[in-house]
């Protein structure tokens, strides 16, 4: 799986601050910290290069005020700038007088001096656009004392432009080293659990860039992300931590893909999914729409040849595993040209020969303003390698506009383990249904409890969540997922949120026992398992019975003999034997 770099222990060279980027005609970082008096931001153009590149800067029409009061950029971050702080900037001016000059000063309120307007620092490298043609010459200045705020202002006089502002701190706090897969993959309507590693002690927060695609929440105790699926699509989960003593802030992105279970697997599609061969076939280009339509397409020029099972003029196609009978082939084509001509689109496999099926005439997308003709072709038995090629009869080039391979989802199960002693309590983790494993495991809700039992019903078919005790020969089982299931009329059994303690009432299911026991008072039940709450105080366990039966058996051999081989629930677990109605077991 892979990860996003790590940085361990490495120092962070510097950190930027705020940053106007010329080509966004924008400050992309720090935008927050930026105002301004009679300055635009990215909005009035400036020509560099010789008169030649129109460029967008900051620009500065009017000379800043004396006193502060007007015509100026002004950044001021939350927490101020510090001495050693760099301030990089470059500008240029067009003017077709050669003795005009333009500069930008530096400026900041010197608190301790009466609220005095200070210059720090004035440029003198600021260029005319219209008569040099070299780039602007960036120039730097180093803060030597705490600030709150800088401003920028012009002086000369003609109009300038700024076309790079930045400044930066260095930073004596390692990079972060905030690490987490960069992809994960999780089916509608369920969730999977990311787990991210850091040394920071910076808050880790998460957005989804698509909250209709998934979301995700974040549990920093155990730095775990966890991601739901909402429906099937890609969507950028950016996980984000924030700075703190020894660590600057960190960013890293989950792409996330959502899964319909029940839709088709791609296994094919043209120039995205796939493995492609081309012999004596090509890729190319073609019109459609009447000749106005320019789209992409797999050129055949020639018809398929097949001798002795090698194909030639086709364009082969594999995907690791191979291809299963039932797999559906959709192909797409068309022709153009200037008459009308016979074209047809096949498609062969390397076991069932050539041309197993063909396409309707292609359209000649020179005189119709129809879609590329499409040809659905279901396998009939496992191929290695689809062949798609020009057909038999054609009697033009031709083109494959659409080549694409689906399978049918696996049937969704979900996996039950029945432990030695042959009985468990289980919640599910989806809508399920038991009927389907012909009652080699059985699942049960408690319908009844009193002081010394619990009396079950059988169910099959029951939803997400629902808490049960199963029953079964020790093993693991595949039990159908379903799309729904409604819930038990009647289930005294109940889920702990993890703050269910245990009293004179409250019982768990043990599986040495085999009984539901008592929970002492001090005891919390775990969040997600299972308990009964019964009326009133009750012994030290309740039995437990199954379908009305006595207590401890389970006679799965309906209608058989009194002495017939039965199931027997003991303390030892399910055992197998000859017993009477008493659970005496008979030699």
């Amino acid at each position: 799986m892979l990860l996003v770099a790590i940085v361990t222990g490495a120092q962070a060279a510097e950190v930027t601050l705020v940053e106007y980027d010329m080509s966004q005609k924008a400050f992309t970082t720090g935008a927050s910290a930026v105002t301004t008096n009679n300055v635009s931001i990215g909005s009035s153009s400036v020509k560099i290069h010789t008169n030649t590149d129109a460029v967008y800067g900051i620009s500065f029409g009017s000379s800043i005020k004396p006193d502060g009061t007007a015509n100026y950029l002004k950044l001021q971050p939350t927490d101020g700038f510090k001495a050693g702080d760099i301030i990089t900037i470059a500008g240029v001016f067009n003017n077709s007088d050669d003795t005009k000059q333009a500069a930008i000063g530096i400026y900041y309120f010197d608190n301790d001096n009466e609220g005095a307007f200070t210059q720090l620092f004035l440029t003198t490298n600021f260029i005319n656009g219209r008569t040099n043609a070299n780039d602007p010459t960036a120039e730097q200045f180093t803060l030597t004392k705490n600030v709150d705020a800088l401003y920028f202002g012009r002086q000369g006089n003609t109009g300038t432009h700024v076309l790079t502002l930045k400044v930066t701190r260095d930073d004596s706090r390692s990079e972060s080293d905030l690490s987490v897969s960069t992809s994960a993959s999780v089916n509608m309507n369920e969730n999977t659990n990311v787990v991210y590693t850091t040394s920071s002690t910076g808050t880790v927060s998460v957005e989804s860039a698509d909250e209709t695609i998934a979301t995700a929440t974040v549990d920093e105790t155990t730095k775990t992300i966890t991601i739901t699926g909402v429906a099937a699509g890609t969507a950028n989960i950016t996980v984000s931590q924030a700075a703190d003593d020894s660590y600057v802030a960190g960013e890293a992105v989950i792409e996330v893909e959502v899964i319909d279970p029940a839709a088709p697997v791609v296994l094919v599609n043209w120039n995205t999914k796939g493995n492609f061969t081309y012999t004596n076939s090509e890729t190319g280009t073609v019109k459609v729409k009447t000749n106005t339509t320019t789209i992409d397409g797999i050129k055949f020029s020639s018809t398929t040849t097949e001798t002795e099972g090698v194909y030639d003029k086709v364009v082969a196609v594999t995907v690791d595993g191979g291809f299963k009978a039932g797999d559906v082939v959709t192909i797409a084509g068309c022709y153009n040209n200037s008459s009308k001509k016979d074209a047809f689109l096949g498609i062969s496999t390397d076991t069932e020969g050539k041309e197993v099926a063909i396409s309707d005439a292609l359209i000649n997308g020179r005189l119709v303003d129809d879609d590329p003709t499409e040809l659905v072709y279901v396998l009939q038995q496992d191929a290695s390698v689809i062949y798609i090629g020009r057909a038999t009869g054609s009697a033009t080039t031709s083109y494959a506009t659409k080549i694409i391979v689906t399978r049918a989802p696996a049937g969704a199960t979900e996996t039950i383990s029945i432990p030695e002693a042959g009985v468990l309590t289980y919640v599910t983790q989806n809508p399920v249904d038991f009927s389907s494993i012909d009652g080699t495991i059985k699942a049960y809700v408690v319908t009844a409890t009193s002081t010394t039992s619990a009396t079950t019903a059988e169910v099959a078919a029951v939803p997400a969540g629902t808490p049960l005790l199963i029953k079964g020969v020790a093993g693991d089982y595949d039990v159908e997922v379903v799309e729904s299931a409604e819930a038990p009329e009647t289930n005294l059994l109940q889920v702990s949120d993890g703050n269910v303690t245990g009293g004179d009432n409250i019982y768990a299911y043990s599986k040495s026992a085999l009984k539901f026991k008592k929970v002492a008072a001090e005891v919390t039940i775990p969040e997600g398992k299972c308990y009964l709450e019964i009326d009133g105080n009750g012994g030290d366990a309740l039995d437990i019975i199954f379908d009305g039966e006595a207590t401890g058996i389970n006679d799965v051999n309906a209608g058989a003999e009194a002495a017939a081989p039965v199931k027997v629930l003991t303390a030892k677990g399910v055992q197998i034997g000859k017993f009477n109605v008493a659970g005496q077991q008979v030699k």
